[in-house]
């Protein structure tokens, strides 16, 4: 077997879908990668889960002393990668999804067919929680190409227009490095989009073809949860996410892009926030960004209708 380039990097917290989880890495026909298990003070027994896995996976397992995802996600994941020995490769997933059982065997055929590219992506299906592939509409968006450049990437994304979740890309750990790791926000939220439009600044993103990861909708996943608290976290990370992004890349015509995308969540958040909050988020970001008068006068007129007739 040739030096493993391959570390899978998994931050544990759940249990329910763990198992799974195990079996499809264990299930992969090309077995040239070293699993790395950071358990975030589980209030569940991984360890011993992950015990019946160790004579058939090179397995790491660390369980920290303190939970640090319940306050500052980030920094757990940040933690989780310096697990990580010598391999050249990160792929960065989680404790309740799946992957098919080539995609570590076709991850490095990628690499002998594309070279060693600084980001990797997998096409990505819904699952639900019986294993069952789903197509929720919110979730239809246009398939990923072969490649991918990173003004593509990030008008895709705030235009609704492309789907992306975490599990689904394999990273180089030194751009890693250099690009300062996971971009901090708030509840993750934000992080991995603006972490890989940093990673995709030289070469884009190279999608893996013939395989696919499966991404598990649950009432386990933190974006179910409306209370007020977390929508009012989200939307301060979501203005940080649009900054971050206005002052990193220099796109023509992109300031549409950023009050579409503002529009949209204030019109998702309004109903769960209360008015002054309202008023002060959407105070910031005017503040942040260059608006029309007209669009000025359409989200005001969005918040309004949006707050005046809330249930």
């Amino acid at each position: 077997m040739e030096n493993k380039k391959l570390a899978i990097v998994i931050p544990a917290y759940k249990v329910s879908y763990f198992r799974q989880v195990l079996d499809s890495i264990n299930n992969q026909t090309c077995k040239n990668f070293t699993l790395y298990i950071g358990d975030d003070c589980s209030p569940y027994d991984l360890s011993k889960i992950v015990e019946t896995y160790k004579s058939s996976i090179s397995i790491v397992y660390k369980r920290f002393d303190k939970n640090l995802g319940g306050n500052n996600l980030v920094d757990h994941w940040n933690r989780c990668i310096d697990m990580v020995k010598n391999e050249d490769y990160i792929w960065f997933f989680s404790d309740d999804d799946k992957m098919e059982e080539n995609c570590v065997a076709n991850f490095y055929q990628a690499l002998i067919s594309l070279g060693e590219k600084d980001l990797f992506h997998f096409n990505v299906q819904v699952i639900d929680e019986k294993d069952q592939i789903i197509e929720p509409a919110a979730y239809k968006k246009k398939p990923f190409p072969a490649f991918m450049t990173q003004a593509e990437y990030i008008k895709g994304r705030l235009n609704f227009q492309l789907n992306s979740f975490v599990v689904e890309y394999i990273f180089s750990k030194k751009k890693f490095e250099e690009v300062k790791r996971f971009q901090k926000f708030d509840l993750a939220w934000g992080t991995d989009d603006a972490t890989w439009v940093k990673m995709a600044n030289r070469d884009g993103i190279h999608t893996i073809e013939n395989s696919r990861v499966f991404w598990r909708l649950s009432s386990e996943n933190i974006s179910p949860n409306k209370s007020r608290d977390i929508i009012r976290r989200k939307m301060n990370a979501t203005l940080k996410f649009l900054i971050f992004i206005n002052e990193y890349i220099n796109i023509k015509r992109i300031d549409k892009y950023f009050f579409n995308y503002w529009l949209h969540s204030m019109w998702n958040a309004c109903i769960f926030l209360q008015r002054q909050e309202v008023l002060s988020l959407n105070k910031e970001f005017q503040k942040a960004f260059k608006i029309s008068t007209y669009n000025k006068l359409k989200l005001n007129i969005m918040i309004f209708l949006r707050m005046r007739f809330k249930k």
